[in-house]
Formats: C-alpha cells, structure tokens, sequence
C-alpha cells in the first residue's frame, strides 16, 4: 500500500507513485528498494506541509493543499468527490499574481466542485489592489452558482421570461454564495 493515495482515492498520487516506481526500475533499481519506497511515501505536514493533507477535526475530514491552479484545484475536486462527504466546503485563496483568466477559471471550478466555498485572501496581495484577487474569485464562483441555478430551473412555469428566471437565479445565487460576515460568524459557531 502507498500511504499518500489513501486507499487509491489520490489519483494524483497514484500516478506520482508509478512515475516514480517507473524511474526507478529504469535506473535499475531492485523491486525490493522500489517497494520499500512506495511505502514510505505518504502525505502528512511533516513530509508534504500543504500537498494533500487530511486531517479528522471534530468529526469533520479537512483536506488541505495548495491547489494554486487549475490541474491541481480537478484533483483536489476528484479526491473530495471519491471521499464522498455528504457535503464539501472549499477555501479558495490563490496568489494575487495570477492572471484574471487564471483567478477567475479556478473560482468557476471550485463553484462547479464544492457545495460552498469561502474565499480568503492572502496579506500579501503579490501586487494587486486589495481585494481584487478576492473579487475574480467569487466572481468566478458566481459564474458557476449561476449556470447550476439555470440548469436546475430548466422546467421553469410557462410564460416566465427567461430573462426575468436568470435574474432571480442571480439574486438567489447572489445570497446563496456571498454571505454576510455576520452569516458567516453564526455558521462558524453552529
């Protein structure tokens, strides 16, 4: 068993296992030592400090990692999905060196990914304005509220404008995603 793919449902670590264990075996490496390394290859703070982190707090499972990108932001979205949490909640924070496109591409998919996200912003803005950052991000996390919300009002009541259900699904998406600090204090302490 290989510790960092937690039973197989890391893919990414999977894949980093065989490329290793393939590096390995072409540099002539005995099956013995490959083994013994895939073994001892495991995910925690002290090997790994941010790279698929999992973590039991108060009954809750709590998955970090710096998915600071959009490859790294689908398997984080994978590995939540193949643990299968009756609900999953993200942190969103990226470097504010990003581009927008970048900002807002991982913001849409944490909306497509998660059941809620919190977005958060670094001290170090890396050179943008503050709040900026912040801002694609949710914007981008909108943009995937949004498509849900039309998605699941597809069999709206007859003679209701389009136009007049995409605003409706704005408003309520609006709320849904953009909590009010107070909101977010009294779900903390739920």
């Amino acid at each position: 068993a290989i510790p960092a793919t937690f039973g197989g449902a890391l893919r990414v670590n999977a894949l980093n296992a065989l490329a290793a264990a393939a590096a390995g075996w072409a540099l002539g490496l005995p099956v013995g030592t490959i083994r013994e390394a895939l073994a001892g290859f495991a995910a925690g703070f002290d090997a790994t400090p941010g790279r698929f982190n999992l973590l039991d707090v108060e009954g809750r499972r709590v998955a970090i990692d710096y998915a600071h990108n959009v490859a790294a932001m689908e398997a984080v979205g994978d590995f939540v999905r193949r643990l299968a949490p009756p609900r999953s909640v993200a942190m969103l924070a990226i470097p504010g060196d990003r581009s927008d496109e970048d900002s807002l591409a991982l913001g849409r998919l944490a909306g497509r990914l998660f059941d809620a996200v919190v977005i958060r912003e670094a001290a170090n803005t890396r050179g943008r304005p503050r709040g900026e950052s912040a801002d694609l991000q949710r914007r981008g996390v909108l943009d995937a509220a949004l498509v849900r919300c039309l998605k699941q009002a597809r069999g709206r009541p007859a003679g209701v404008p389009l136009e007049e259900l995409q605003q409706a699904a704005r408003a309520a998406c609006q709320r849904l995603f953009v909590p009010q600090p107070a909101e977010v204090l009294r779900r903390l302490a739920q």
